[in-house]
């Protein structure tokens, strides 16, 4: 259905016959196709007819007046000697740039705003079916729902999940990696989360889905060493979420979080892509149909994509991929949210990396992955390992007792 403006409304006083010639004549400046036009009319006079009829009557209408304007042009000079010729086509060449410029205009806003529409389009469809899938495969494969778990207030941690780069195939000196391998990853990622969470009592779990858990295709090196379709690798990705969160929560309460990526952007170019265009914001969506029956897990939505503000024992944190910071921007990040957070997390730089900064430890998540493609061509080697935080509270202080790191090759 086309978008209702002002301007293709009728005006007061604006009789069937007139509404519909200037609805033809501005037909292009509109951006209206002849259906649209039609049920314009329809709708005004109250008929039901098909738009060829409604066309057949006006636009011919519409033709003889262009005609018509410029016979009567060249007659009135022929009638009228004494006018001066040039002036009065100046004027008309000015009138005519004036609305050729509005036309323009017009048709760049309508063009901008129906993108707009047809990505929000796409985005609720695809939305929709991941819904769908979801409850579909909850019918058939139904996750299983513990029993609650009561909260410690002394102790939290905090999962950080990044740089999965599912989809990619390496196979070199450097490192070997494919759906197995990654599979066989998560596994110990899991086992070893719980095996923490159950020996320092932990009761309450935030998971931080920092971003580029996808290999996507941004670049002609993802793409040729890709073993599955971008649909497919969200999809898979988001299952294993999903159970693995399911795992977890037998053991302790999570909140899971994501933030938007580089990896996962639908628009392969990095100039021109718009953060909120990001296939990892389908995550969330699918988790909540997946796991809707769990009370002991919570899907939060972020109020922004690509930053992420939360708390850990009370005491704010600021967490996002790092695709647009660096490993020194916590000045940037705290003047940015107006928060004085206790710490800052984030991935993308597939290394480990920690630091302090008066008083805010900026803590940068490694990679699942490991060494892949790119980071070879950067003679760059890392292990493929994840981060566990520890904080505890005492005497009402706040603090980080112990950073974990989960090597998936021990």
């Amino acid at each position: 259905m086309f978008s209702i403006n002002i301007e293709i409304l009728p005006t007061e006083n604006e009789c069937l016959e007139d509404y519909a010639f200037r609805l033809y004549r501005n037909q292009t400046m509109f951006g209206l196709s002849n259906e649209e036009i039609g049920s314009l009319l329809d709708r005004h006079s109250g008929e039901s007819k098909d738009e060829s009829a409604w066309r057949k009557m006006y636009k011919v209408g519409v033709q003889y007046y262009d005609k018509g304007f410029d016979d009567g042009y060249d007659r009135g000079l022929t009638e009228n000697p004494d006018v001066d010729a040039s002036l009065l086509q100046k004027e008309i060449r000015l009138e005519r740039e004036k609305n050729y410029k509005i036309t323009q205009q017009m048709r760049d806003v309508l063009r901008e705003y129906r993108a707009v529409l047809r990505f929000e389009a796409r985005s609720d469809n695809l939305i929709q079916s991941v819904r769908d899938t979801a409850d579909i495969i909850t019918e058939s494969y139904p996750l299983i729902n513990p029993d609650p778990i009561i909260v410690n207030d002394n102790r939290e941690g905090v999962l950080l999940l990044s740089d999965w780069h599912y989809g990619e195939v390496i196979d070199d000196f450097t490192n070997k990696y494919n759906h197995e391998i990654f599979m066989e990853r998560i596994e110990t990622i899991t086992s070893k989360t719980i095996e923490y969470v159950k020996s320092m009592g932990i009761t309450k779990l935030k998971v931080l889905n920092l971003g580029d858990l996808i290999s996507g295709d941004i670049h002609v090196s993802t793409r040729v060493n890709n073993e599955e379709d971008l649909i497919s690798q969200v999809m898979t990705v988001a299952e294993v979420i999903s159970q693995m969160l399911t795992e977890i929560s037998m053991y302790t309460n999570v909140e899971f979080f994501t933030v938007t990526d580089n990896h996962s952007r639908t628009n392969k170019s990095k100039v021109e892509h718009v953060e909120i265009e990001n296939y990892q914001r389908i995550i969330p969506f699918y988790l909540k149909s997946r796991m809707k029956d769990n009370k002991n897990v919570i899907i939060v939505d972020q109020e922004d994509g690509e930053v992420g503000i939360s708390d850990v024992l009370g005491e704010p944190i600021i967490f996002t991929h790092g695709h647009n910071d660096r490993t020194n921007s916590i000045n940037e990040l705290v003047t940015m949210t107006k928060t004085f957070p206790i710490g800052v997390f984030m991935g993308h730089f597939h290394h480990h990396f920690e630091k302090e900064d008066n008083e805010i430890d900026l803590i940068v998540n490694p990679s699942l992955i490991g060494s892949g493609v790119y980071s070879k061509t950067l003679r760059k080697v890392s292990k493929p390992r994840q981060k566990l935080l520890i904080y505890n509270k005492i005497n009402n202080q706040v603090g980080l007792e112990m950073v974990i790191h989960l090597d998936t090759r021990i």
